[in-house]
């Protein structure tokens, strides 16, 4: 199941999302082995709209669904760099991608979603060596 972690802080990397959601699994969820959600990927996505005005939100894949429906209620109003989130199972209203369709949210109609390039330390470290900076 995917979750999308709402309005998280400018700053959040896909690894600060991944820690947040391993963190809650591992302190918050009284679960047995064989159901405990498991982590399979985490991002950061940029919405911004005609204005240029631009939401952060993370975006996390949650294996088994039926565990990752009890992370989203222990998850929601934990702190994310200093900041409480709200946490919710992620509905796709587009059918092209990362361009909202005006016909199917006429709220905003002029919103484009991009992924958040934001470099893991790992990252730093190998572009660091491949080019000796």
């Amino acid at each position: 199941m995917k979750l999308i972690i709402l309005r998280v802080p400018k700053k959040t990397t896909p690894t600060d999302v991944k820690r947040f959601v391993r963190e809650g699994i591992r302190t918050r969820i009284p679960i047995p082995f064989t159901n405990q959600p498991r982590v399979v990927s985490a991002e950061v996505v940029v919405i911004r709209d005609d204005r240029g005005r631009a939401d952060y939100h993370g975006m996390v894949t949650v294996l088994p669904d039926s565990s990752a429906r009890r992370l989203i209620r222990k998850l929601n109003g934990m702190d994310l760099n200093g900041k409480k989130v709200m946490v919710r199972e992620f509905r796709k209203r587009s059918r092209n991608g990362y361009v909202f369709d005006p016909l199917e949210d006429r709220r905003r109609p002029n919103l484009t979603v991009e992924k958040s390039w934001a470099p893991s330390v790992e990252g730093l470290e190998q572009f660091a060596r491949d080019y000796s900076v």
